[in-house]
């Protein structure tokens, strides 16, 4: 068993935990997990199992978030009441994941969610308080992934993927509870929006080495969503922004229960297999590249897709910490070309850096 100890800035509050993490010499059973928690008792608990001694990997994920908000509330003029509120998010998933061919893979899961708020009032006026709690969400999912992967391993693959494709497609069924907060207000009681809905999610990229000097790499990839409610809440909307959409956007500026991206990447390596110490850092490769990406997220018909544009420039260094650890750190920056609206607020497409550190590279 290894454990890492954990500090983080989270809201500004330093939140202390630990990983751990167990894996056995035939690498049939695999454990990783996590906790920590800040001044607030504000708690991230986490759990990843897999066991592998079987044709087919059995595996089971569990996730427990707990946040703290304090507020004051003023009401009539006359009120004013301190407000604590809690939210607590419980998540798990279990199944089988099942290799064939050699690049497929086929997984069976079940998930099951609950989303929970409670809050406690309190005036200092004739001593008023109280409290109140509700479950906002419960859902319940079965679902079926279908992952190929196939491409030629090479000593960069990881940092300049140049050969080979993969795809990935999940459909699933979701029973969902959800308070339905408009309906509570206007007819003066609690009421739940009880609905099943089909949700398919899939992407497909390829990666080709153009006939040019210097192993230039291009890279196109596919990402869409559909759902089957359309007149479901926004909180189950698909989000096209952020690091996994339309980058020169914000994660949730552009939603919707339809989603179409698509984007299209050029590599060129700086630095190939070389061996330059840095401190505790051995440095091997070095990428620049150029992205472009276009698509969006909306509601209902196609007649409501509007095409969103973002370009932006990438630098990859990859090598290895303390002779053993893979490490990949990656500085992207875009930028939106397009304005729009979205909930009262206008994005004019402003310049976004993200700053990755990981053990190898996600794309």
């Amino acid at each position: 068993m290894f454990l890492f100890p954990r500090v983080m800035l989270d809201y500004n509050s330093v939140k202390t935990g630990f990983y751990f993490f167990t894996n056995e010499i035939l690498n049939t059973v695999t454990a990783l997990g996590g906790a920590s928690v800040n001044r607030f008792k504000d708690v991230d608990l986490f759990l990843l199992f897999e066991l592998k001694k079987m044709y087919p990997t059995l595996f089971a994920e569990f996730f427990y978030i707990t946040r703290h908000l304090s507020d004051n509330i003023q009401l009539y003029e006359s009120y004013e009441f301190s407000t604590d509120v809690q939210y607590q998010l419980f998540a798990s998933q279990g199944g089988f994941r099942v290799p064939f061919k050699e690049i497929h893979q086929i997984e069976f899961y079940g998930a099951y969610e609950n989303y929970r708020s409670s809050s406690v009032f309190l005036s200092d006026f004739d001593d008023i308080w109280g409290k109140s709690g509700i479950d906002y969400l419960v859902g319940k999912h079965i679902g079926i992934k279908w992952n190929t992967t196939a491409y030629k391993r090479t000593v960069d693959y990881d940092i300049n993927p140049n050969n080979g494709f993969n795809m990935e497609i999940d459909v699933k069924q979701e029973n969902n509870r959800f308070y339905n907060v408009d309906s509570s207000y206007s007819e003066n009681r609690i009421i739940f929006d009880e609905f099943t809905n089909y949700r398919v999610e899939g992407e497909a990229g390829i990666n080709l080495e153009l006939p040019l000097p210097s192993r230039v790499t291009l890279s196109g990839k596919l990402k869409g969503g559909w759902m089957s409610k359309t007149d479901a809440d926004d909180f189950f909307n698909f989000f096209g922004g952020g690091l996994p959409g339309l980058k020169g956007y914000p994660f949730y500026s552009i939603e919707g229960n339809r989603m179409a991206l698509s984007s299209l990447t050029l590599r060129l390596p700086l630095l190939r297999q070389k061996h330059i110490p840095l401190g505790q850092f051995i440095l091997q490769n070095i990428v620049i590249g150029g992205v472009v990406q276009y698509g969006d997220a909306w509601n209902g018909s196609h007649d409501n897709f509007s095409g969103i544009r973002s370009v932006g420039a990438l630098i990859r260094i990859g090598g290895f910490s303390f002779y053993n650890y893979p490490t990949g750190i990656g500085v992207e920056v875009h930028k939106g070309l397009d304005k729009f609206v979205t909930d009262q607020i206008t994005y004019d497409g402003d310049i976004r850096t993200y700053f990755t550190l990981l053990f190898g590279f996600t794309e």
